[in-house]
């Protein structure tokens, strides 16, 4: 009660003397640290008393999750009774996301890129058009292939594919003798008629090919010309 801090202390006794100690709560340190600031970052740190209540939080970013904190608890917020100077760590990790990249008809193209990435990977996707089929667009308009994309959530993209179109071109080797008809832009797997007419005194012989069919039917697969 004299404001001497001494402990222990040595006195002279003169005279009948009370000395009252005064005692003070302890405080304690609460620190809370993030394992990867990138990721997220803990909030709570600060000075207590002795056996108070106090909470701690850890608040992730954006594409990243809190797993623990370093003691193994789970809890987030937490609330801890602080009895001594801690230090609790925030443990965070990246998320993970599911790419699903189909193709709208596996009979006209393949897609590659489906998987499970980390959070902000760079994916490429790439749709491969079968014979007869091309590529046309991705289901969100995208145009481009091979495609880059940055994952940031799940994402479902769908390649467009469609079915290509070929010319057939149909001509008479005289003009004067005869006359053609069945050119045009066909699409793929459907069927061309082309016809040869001749003219007065004429008469149709064979195809550039040789075939001697007229009118006749064509499949169509290719580019084509046929000459009468």
């Amino acid at each position: 009660n004299d404001s001497i801090t001494d402990n222990p202390r040595t006195i002279v006794l003169t005279r009948d003397t009370t000395f009252t100690a005064s005692f003070a709560i302890d405080k304690h340190s609460v620190a809370t640290t993030s394992n990867n600031p990138t990721m997220g970052e803990a909030i709570g740190s600060g000075d207590f008393d002795y056996n108070s209540a106090t909470y701690i939080s850890a608040e992730a970013f954006t594409g990243y999750h809190f797993v623990q904190w370093s003691d193994g608890a789970t809890a987030n917020p937490r609330r801890i009774i602080v009895t001594q100077d801690t230090i609790f760590t925030a443990e965070f990790e990246v998320n993970g996301y599911t790419a699903t990249i189909t193709s709208n008809d596996e009979t006209m193209g393949t897609v590659t890129g489906s998987g499970f990435y980390d959070y902000r990977t760079t994916l490429e996707l790439s749709a491969t058009a079968f014979y007869g089929y091309h590529f046309a667009r991705w289901n969100d308009g995208n145009v481009d292939n091979p495609r880059t994309l940055v994952i940031t959530q799940d994402t479902a993209l769908t390649a467009i594919f469609e079915i290509s179109s070929f010319t057939i071109t149909v001509e008479a080797e005289n003009a004067q003798m005869g006359s053609v008809s069945g050119s045009g832009n066909y699409s793929y797997l459907s069927q061309a008629t082309i016809i040869a007419t001749a003219a007065t005194n004429y008469h149709f012989e064979q195809w550039s090919d040789g075939s001697t069919t007229n009118p006749r039917l064509i499949n169509v697969t290719s580019d084509s010309v046929f000459v009468a």
